[in-house]
């Protein structure tokens, strides 16, 4: 079987922004893996803001834009269009850019601030309305397309609020309740935004790759239809009844698989959809801080991680065997499997460990989650890496890079 390989975006458009993401992981976890960084009381703290936003902008929000450009042609049936193209490397980047100024605006904000800010709004904004007229013009998938369309309406108010928090703490106030507009800001972001893009596709990927039943549209629609309607109207009971409707729907399709086993991606992921139930019974407890905790590190991260250990492999696949399938090594041969599964007992047991610190107040056992996940960012680079090397050593033996394959300068000579 032979991929459509105009269906798939220019690896500089989705490279740099995933290898970007993978070491802001790292740099976060050892951030907030320092004593004292995590803690419920984490107002003021600045390892706290600065881990927490290399997480959301560093890691989640690059992960969506890049993997977005290849994921959207998916839900589209069709390529990237000319003009998405031309902008999308800008995109690219200011996000990149954008990034690390906001970093390292929690030392210098005068002057690394209001520039980064301004670069990361623009490219989420920009890629927005590229992105949505997209969605819009996709045929079928209802419920899909509108999981994809209420996460980029909580995109444009979560980022509105961003600019208000931000003049606030530059002595600008915009906003009169700077505590609530953190909460809703970090909600419609990570549920809302980041929550959105990744349970809506889950909805196509986690089947596709299960080989299972995709979850039926009018139950992802009703989910969604709590999910988002709880973010809305800032009704945590509602969203959590959300969150736990479609983790159950995606879950069961996970259940009705006809693979007989799920694989470390896949596992991961579906920890990541019991990681959403937690994240749901924190936040209609009002344990808000432990649950911004458990939406980073036991759902947002451990799924957009399962995706990425299945997905980049197809790619990398993809673009070096796609043209020319037939004697091709089949995709699970490009991944490090045993060592795939480490990872991802290092990512649930961290992730566990630092959700159950904050929520019992131990600093302590929050530290060493965060050292734990900072041990499985580093060994998720290093599958990456290893999917890489694999990828070119086997394309050279078979002779996919014109020029340099095994046995001689001639391509033809290791066939």
């Amino acid at each position: 079987m032979s991929p459509d390989l105009s269906s798939l975006a220019p690896l500089r458009l989705v490279a740099p922004l995933m290898g970007a993401a993978l070491l802001a992981e790292a740099l976060a976890w050892g951030v907030l893996a320092w004593p004292g960084a995590l803690s419920a009381q984490w107002m003021g703290r600045p390892g706290m803001l600065i881990g927490a936003h290399l997480l959301a902008v560093g890691v989640l929000a690059l992960s969506i834009i890049g993997a977005g450009w290849q994921l959207i042609t998916v839900v589209s049936n069709r390529p990237l269009g000319r003009v998405t193209r031309a902008l999308a490397g800008w995109i690219d980047a200011a996000a990149l850019l954008g990034a690390a100024g906001l970093v390292l605006s929690f030392w210098r904000p005068g002057v690394y601030g209001i520039p980064a800010a301004g670069l990361v709004i623009g490219a989420l904004l920009t890629r927005s309305l590229l992105v949505v007229p997209t969605i819009l013009k996709a045929p079928g998938r209802r419920a899909l397309r509108g999981w994809l369309l209420a996460a980029e309406i909580c995109l444009w108010a979560g980022l509105i609020l961003a600019a208000g928090l931000y003049g606030n703490r530059t002595g600008h106030a915009l906003l009169t309740d700077h505590f609530g507009g953190i909460g809703l800001h970090a909600s419609l972001l990570l549920a809302g935004w980041v929550g959105g893009w990744i349970l809506g596709l889950g909805g196509l990927l986690l089947p596709m790759f299960a080989v299972a039943e995709e979850a039926p549209g009018p139950g992802m629609a009703a989910a969604g239809a709590l999910y988002f309607g709880g973010l809305w109207t800032q009704t945590p009971t509602l969203w959590a009844a959300g969150a736990a409707a479609v983790a159950a729907l995606l879950l069961y399709t996970l259940h009705r698989r006809v693979k007989p086993s799920l694989g470390a991606g896949l596992a991961l992921a579906a920890w990541g959809l019991i990681g959403l139930t937690a994240t749901a019974g924190l936040a209609a407890s009002g344990r808000y801080p432990a649950a911004v905790a458990a939406g980073f590190a036991v759902f947002a991260l451990p799924m957009l991680r399962g995706v990425a250990t299945r997905i980049l492999p197809f790619l990398a696949w993809a673009h070096l065997f796609g043209d020319a399938p037939a004697g091709a090594p089949p995709v699970t041969a490009l991944v490090p499997e045993a060592a795939a599964k480490v990872v991802a007992a290092l990512t649930a047991a961290g992730g566990a460990a630092v959700v159950a610190g904050l929520a019992l107040g131990q600093e302590g056992a929050a530290s060493i989650g965060a050292a734990v996940l900072l041990l499985a960012a580093l060994g998720h680079i290093g599958v990456i890496v290893e999917v890489a090397r694999r990828s070119a050593l086997k394309a050279l033996r078979r002779g996919a890079v014109p020029g340099m394959a095994a046995g001689g300068s001639d391509p033809r000579a290791a066939n």
